[in-house]
């Protein structure tokens, strides 16, 4: 009866966020990448949560204003304390979101991708999809989504946003105008591929989610060359093991693929021990300003192994790796709990990867040209 009671009770959303918090400061103290104590946390929230509301206490703000978006202050009082821009708590329906894109799971959606430069910056669109709108360009700024302020949204509850059934209508406002776009199935794989001229192959990941490695070597099996372009741009990233699992394909068996590095250890990843059945391929690879994250650990772990040739423009500079983390509201944490190192050992946080060719106009077309020169060689 007493379980009951007070499972009931925890449905008040004042007394719902108490064990929440708990929960995400416990999380903070174990995994993030600076120490940090629970006072710590406990003031850092409180002092954000007094910049909206007047509390004397965390448990003043629970009891008097449980409809007030507590959990997101807090977060962000924890993000400054840890000097963390990338922390952040998540609604359910943002978490859901970002757990389903992870497991290869894409939902009905407008036809492009966003993209957020900061904290309190507006979205902008990365890539319109071949059905995506025509009206819609890259660069372009979308102010809100569904009359809510994307300077106030997290890129994944921006994302969340953009998600809805099929045939239903997402509006959205730019600077100089205002759409309703009808959401579409979506096209759930995560990899591309297609035959060039030249017996060269093309191989486009969008992103890593879980599937994208059985994706990519069925796409290898499929291409039947040893001259492959590996086009990496506008992917932002994903699961970090997706990513080294993808390398398996070109590198030896134990090769080293990243090194994460820890609050207290180093944890290294490595190739399986089979090693890659297109480890002789002839690989470039194409990367751009947006490409980040997992994209950028297997950019620089070929390069690196002197597996491939980089062309395009310097990458993004996300040489961390954050962690999600279900809450027991249905909702999640994100957080920093990790850098990350490239197997020569750098870091490229903030600095990104710059490419052998710089070529801003065809990257493409510069990558095919590579590889086809190696094929009349003979090489």
């Amino acid at each position: 009866m007493k379980k009951l009671i007070l499972a009931v009770l925890l449905t008040l959303p004042g007394l719902a966020q108490e064990p929440t918090w708990r929960e995400i400061k416990g999380a903070l103290q174990k995994s993030a990448l600076n120490p940090v104590t629970s006072s710590q946390l406990d003031q850092a929230a409180l002092q954000e949560i007094r910049q909206h509301l007047p509390a004397s206490s965390l448990e003043e703000a629970w009891d008097q204003h449980p409809e007030a978006p507590l959990l997101q202050w807090c977060a962000r009082g924890a993000a400054e304390l840890l000097h963390d821009p990338y922390l952040t708590y998540l609604e359910p329906e943002s978490f859901r979101s970002v757990v389903s894109k992870f497991d290869g799971d894409a939902q009905p959606g407008p036809g492009f991708s966003i993209v957020k430069d900061g904290p309190g910056q507006p979205v902008r669109v990365l890539e319109v999809e071949a059905n995506g709108p025509q009206r819609l360009h890259a660069g372009d700024v979308i102010l809100s989504l569904n009359g809510h302020s994307t300077a106030d949204l997290s890129i994944e509850a921006a994302r969340a946003e953009l998600e809805g059934p099929a045939g239903s209508l997402l509006h959205l406002n730019l600077a100089q105008s205002e759409m309703d776009l009808p959401r579409l199935q979506p096209d759930k794989r995560t990899v591309t591929f297609q035959q060039m001229d030249n017996g060269v192959g093309y191989l486009r990941i969008r992103n890593f989610a879980a599937s994208t490695p059985a994706e990519v070597k069925e796409a290898l099996g499929l291409l039947h060359t040893s001259n492959v372009v590996i086009d990496l741009r506008n992917n932002g990233g994903g699961l970090v093991s997706s990513a080294v699992q993808v390398c398996s394909n070109f590198l030896p068996g134990g090769s080293p693929v990243v090194r994460l590095q820890r609050r207290d250890s180093t944890q290294p990843y490595m190739t399986g021990s089979s090693g890659g059945a297109n480890s002789t391929t002839k690989v470039v690879v194409v990367i751009n300003h947006e490409s980040a994250s997992a994209a950028e650990i297997m950019a620089s772990a070929l390069h690196d192994h002197g597996r491939a040739t980089l062309v395009g423009t310097t990458s993004f500079g996300k040489g961390c790796v954050q962690r999600y983390l279900p809450l027991p509201d249905g909702g999640g944490l994100k957080f920093t709990s990790a850098l990350y190192q490239t197997p020569a050992g750098h870091q490229i946080q903030g600095t990104g990867i710059t490419p052998d060719i710089q070529e801003t106009l065809d990257p493409l077309t510069r990558a095919q040209g590579l590889l086809t020169s190696v094929i009349h060689a003979g090489i």
